[in-house]
């Protein structure tokens, strides 16, 4: 290879300073999105402290976790499960929530598996469902099932 000739696999920018530049604003742009995101966490930690809330409650204690759940009922049909209703204590992080008005869909996992719940206002404590379900972010949560559906 010659002086002039460069190696194609080695991709130079005519702009070493612009790219560094670009590198750095991202950068920042980063930190900045992160710096965001903590202050929102700590907010929403704030207000559910002020409305007595517990943020990381040691005290609940589950019967069941999500693979046991899926593995004895996953394969029963609407009809079976609405037969025989069963009272679980599941606990886990919520990693989606889907709110639909007056009812919503959100998945929680635990070290087993991952389990979708089908969580209706009026089943829940009044007032529960538009004051502190839906502002649930993903973090751990403990629920109380009524049934598995």
């Amino acid at each position: 290879m010659s002086e002039i000739e460069h190696d194609e696999s080695e991709q130079v920018s005519p702009y070493p300073l612009i790219s560094e530049a670009n590198r750095k604003l991202k950068e920042q742009e980063q930190i900045k999105e992160e710096q965001e995101q903590i202050k929102q966490r700590r907010s929403k930690l704030n207000e559910l402290r002020e409305n007595g809330g517990i943020a990381f409650p040691t005290d609940f204690r589950r019967n069941v976790v999500a693979g046991e759940l899926l593995a004895e009922y996953g394969e029963k049909s609407k009809e079976e499960l609405e037969a025989e209703p069963l009272r679980v204590k599941l606990a886990g992080r919520m990693m989606t929530r889907r709110v639909m008005g007056k009812a919503s869909f959100c998945h929680i996992q635990d070290m087993s598996g991952k389990i979708q719940l089908y969580v209706t206002r009026d089943a829940l404590p009044e007032s529960f469902y538009n004051e502190q379900f839906k502002k649930m972010g993903h973090r751990r949560h403990r629920r109380r099932g009524r049934r598995v559906v």
